[in-house]
C-alpha cells in the first residue's frame, strides 16, 4: 500500500499490485475481539510478531492494543499486582517509548560526544 494524496480531507491510498486507489471507510478498526485476542496470547508469552502474525495483523498495532489495555487496568487497580508480569513490563516500554528516546537514558536537549 502507498499512499496517494488526499481526497475530501482524507488519505487516499494505492495498491502496488493491482494499482486500486481508495479511501479508507471512517471508523476502520480491528474488531474488540481481535485486540482481546492479541492481549491473551501476548500475556501467554507469544512475541508481539507472533500475535500479529495469528491475528493478519501487524506487531505496532498488537503492541498498541497490549500498551492501552495495560494503560486501562494499571489505572483501575494500582493497589493489585498485574498478574503477567509481560502486561507489566510493557506498561513499563510504552511508558518510556512516550517519553524517552527508546534507550534507558532519558532525553536531553544537549549532545555528548
Amino acid at each position: 500500500m502507498l499512499k496517494s494524496g488526499h481526497a475530501r480531507g482524507k488519505q487516499r491510498w494505492l495498491c502496488r499490485r493491482c494499482r486500486y486507489e481508495f479511501t479508507r471507510p471512517d471508523g476502520y478498526s480491528a474488531p474488540d475481539e481481535v485486540k482481546q485476542a492479541a492481549v491473551t496470547l501476548y500475556g501467554f508469552g507469544l512475541s508481539l510478531n507472533a500475535v500479529g502474525r495469528l491475528l493478519r495483523s501487524g506487531a505496532q498495532s498488537v503492541m498498541r492494543w497490549v500498551c492501552a489495555y495495560g494503560d486501562r487496568n494499571s489505572r483501575s487497580r494500582r493497589s493489585s499486582r498485574c498478574r503477567s508480569s509481560r502486561l507489566t513490563r510493557c506498561g513499563t516500554i510504552c511508558s518510556a517509548r512516550r517519553t524517552g528516546s527508546g534507550s534507558e537514558k532519558p532525553m536531553t536537549g544537549r549532545r555528548t560526544g
